[in-house]
């Protein structure tokens, strides 16, 4: 008779415990890898979505500059308006709740930034929708000079819209930098927040005083950054 070997009972324990402790280290990681991307793959998607929409109204209405845009409410339900008519809304709220995050968006430091809003979405006077795909979008007016500074972008309007993408609706974690990402609509087309500054105000190693607000360009330009 040939004497068979095999594992013993603390073998096997010892080799179930190594691939949990590997388990546990590297199976959040790729948990995380793959949120990151598919933000990454729905940022791209409502880059382009939200960019043919600007060049098909600006083919029914020659020039930005005829959306004569001004501040408040009305503004926004000008762009709204124009928007809303290029994607696929199924409901919309004027400055109210229910089209957004039932959470309170939060700014890439983790901290509650509430010049971005409340549970009606981000900004004031806005106006927001939920989509057939289950992104939450939400457009708001600003200033030029707000545009520029805050969003990184250039523009000589006295007004401008940005346009709120949550990449994935109502699902975590609700944070600007990481699944919710804003465009601007200006003179110069559509352009993701912070292509004119190089996403200066995202820094991952500045936490601290970071909003993410200017993470857009930075997230497309480097493939979906996770940090």
């Amino acid at each position: 008779m040939k004497r068979k070997y095999a594992f013993s009972l603390a073998e096997v324990l010892v080799t179930l415990t190594i691939i949990g402790v590997i388990s546990v280290l590297t199976i959040p990681n790729l948990i995380s890898k793959y949120h990151a991307h598919q933000n990454y793959v729905m940022l791209k998607k409502y880059q382009s979505i939200l960019a043919n929409a600007y060049a098909l109204i600006i083919k029914e209405e020659d020039t930005f500059d005829t959306w004569k845009l001004v501040d408040g409410l009305y503004g926004s339900k000008v762009v709204a308006n124009y928007i809303l008519e290029n994607v696929k809304a199924e409901k919309v709220c004027i400055d109210n709740v229910g089209c957004w995050s039932p959470t309170i968006t939060k700014a890439l430091n983790k901290k509650v930034n509430v010049t971005l809003g409340g549970l009606e979405g981000i900004g004031l006077n806005i106006v927001c929708a939920k989509l057939s795909d289950g992104v939450n979008i939400c457009i708001d007016m600003w200033g030029g000079g707000d545009i520029r500074n805050i969003f990184g972008v250039n523009t000589n309007l006295n007004y401008a819209s940005s346009i709120w993408v949550d990449v994935n609706g109502n699902s975590g974690p609700n944070v600007v930098g990481r699944d919710v990402f804003a465009f601007v609509m200006t003179e110069k087309g559509l352009k993701p927040a912070g292509s004119d500054s190089n996403a200066q105000k995202c820094n991952p190693k500045d936490m601290s005083s970071t909003s993410g607000v200017q993470c857009a360009y930075k997230v497309i330009k480097e493939l979906g950054i996770k940090y």
